[in-house]
């Protein structure tokens, strides 16, 4: 059995496609560098894909009621590239955590871009899976941008892209959070969800999130 829920305001949109090959942690070609705690960063110009186990906080601090808090997690990152002139005009109103918008860091120099794509799928014969992509724009001089409905203007940063057998998977917020704690300028694009088992009346459900942090270099990194 197939369902899919979201609530109201949580959507974000359009889809994208990301592409690359696995590669072993510590790459020095494409910059990937997994961290003591899990944590992957992503710092290559190049795409690259990574898959780890990981133990969500959100769902350990619920009851284990809809299977293990342990899951599957899959990263990748598009290769840097120039923003191209529709792209600059489609998403001219983003602005970066010191206010400017994307349309006039574009008239003083360059900006560049690149995608993300985030999924998460159960372990232990658990058939559900959520996905959560977007799109970056950086000028390497202290500005990073995503455009997204957060900040009122439609975007490349979707949520909602799960399915289930057996479960649900229900969207609660997808959003950007400008970030002033982190090391240098940046944003974190998050997907909080939920994953239900599939039972007539009986309300079962465990709390999922995952997120990536987005730096003005071009840097992203999956914590």
């Amino acid at each position: 059995m197939l369902r899919r829920i979201i609530t109201a305001g949580a959507t974000c949109v359009a889809t994208i496609a990301l592409g690359g090959a696995a590669v072993a942690a510590d790459s020095p070609d494409t910059g990937v560098v997994v961290s003591e705690s899990g944590a992957v960063t992503m710092s290559g110009s190049t795409a690259a894909t990574y898959t780890r186990n990981v133990t969500d906080s959100d769902c350990a601090e619920t009851a284990d009621t809809a299977g293990s808090c342990t899951v599957a997690s899959t990263v990748s990152v598009g290769a840097i590239g120039k923003a191209t002139s529709t792209q600059l005009a489609t998403d001219a109103k983003a602005t970066s955590t010191d206010g400017t918008t994307l349309a006039a860091a574009a008239a003083a120099r360059t900006i560049y871009t690149r995608t993300f794509e985030q999924s998460q799928r159960g372990l232990y014969y658990i058939n559900w899976v959520e996905k959560h992509i977007g799109r970056v724009y950086f000028d390497k001089a202290g500005h990073v941008w995503s455009t997204t409905t957060t900040y009122g203007y439609k975007g490349y940063h979707t949520c909602d892209l799960g399915s289930g057998i057996g479960y649900s998977i229900k969207v609660t917020s997808c959003s950007v959070e400008k970030r002033y704690d982190l090391n240098g300028p940046a944003i974190s694009l998050w997907d909080r969800y939920q994953v239900h088992v599939v039972a007539s009346g009986i309300p079962i459900y465990q709390s999922h999130n995952m997120h990536a942090n987005a730096y003005d270099g071009g840097t992203i990194t999956f914590p």
